[in-house]
């Protein structure tokens, strides 16, 4: 890591839009959004004793979610933050439905004449062996949300912990969406879910959830460095970062 791309700026980055083009986002930009979610009070909640935060740690209670099908992670991903806001499937017809898979799959792609909820291997049929990205869900289903590049290290651990907003109340920390590829491979979503400054093997780590196999952390997280995460210089490979869904919320009702 050089200079101070680590710390005091955002990566440039491409973030697609659900129109197949492509939008570039200026880091001030990026920053006036990200500074005005910290301090704009979307409905505090006394701080969960299963969220961990400190000032080199922090590690939210999210179980972690395994993709369902081999080109699900998309699928994966979104369906793990839906459920952690309380967006539910068929809105307006109480009781709360949680999304599954299956169901936000039919939801966001609409297969034309089949239910890729009742085929035994989905991703065998055509019609339910589709990619996506994380803005084809939010875009559809009205979730806020911030598209943005690589975020430097202090701004991940200003959306994990907390934001105090009055004596025992506190915003709620999130996770947030990121999306790499190897080259000549497709991309992967992942979902950053903590932080640790004082790993043995390193001195900045992201825990996330890959969606793929359960992790030796706490949570089921997996372990991935900060310079794999920003830069794309992973141990034995290099990925290609595509950009990253954060400040998501639940759609106004």
């Amino acid at each position: 890591m050089n200079g101070t791309s680590g710390f005091g700026e955002v990566r440039p980055f491409t973030s697609r839009s659900p129109s197949g083009r492509f939008l570039k986002l200026r880091p001030y930009l990026i920053f006036f959004i990200v500074a005005a979610s910290v301090i704009t009070w979307t409905g505090g909640k006394a701080l969960q004793a299963a969220d961990e935060c400190s000032g080199a740690y922090g590690l939210l209670e999210i179980a972690p979610v395994e993709q369902k099908e081999d080109i699900w992670c998309w699928v994966a991903s979104t369906t793990l933050m839906l459920n952690r806001l309380g967006v539910s499937h068929q809105a307006g017809h109480p009781p709360y439905r949680p999304y599954t898979q299956c169901v936000l799959f039919n939801v966001i792609k609409n297969p034309v004449g089949i239910d890729c909820c009742t085929v035994t291997h989905p991703t065998g049929v055509e019609e339910c062996k589709q990619l996506g990205w994380p803005d084809d869900v939010f875009d559809k289903l009205g979730v806020p949300y911030t598209p943005g590049g690589a975020l430097p290290w202090n701004w991940i651990k200003g959306q994990i912990c907390p934001q105090k907003i009055h004596p025992g109340v506190y915003s709620p920390g999130e996770p947030f969406i990121y999306v790499a590829h190897p080259p000549n491979g497709i991309p992967h979503t992942y979902v950053v879910k903590g932080f640790n400054e004082n790993w043995p093997n390193g001195p900045q780590v992201l825990y996330v959830d890959s969606h793929v196999s359960l992790g030796s952390t706490p949570k089921g997280a997996s372990v991935v460095d900060y310079d794999c995460y920003y830069q794309g210089i992973c141990l034995n490979s290099i990925y290609i970062h595509d950009g990253d869904y954060y400040n998501i919320r639940r759609p106004a009702p």
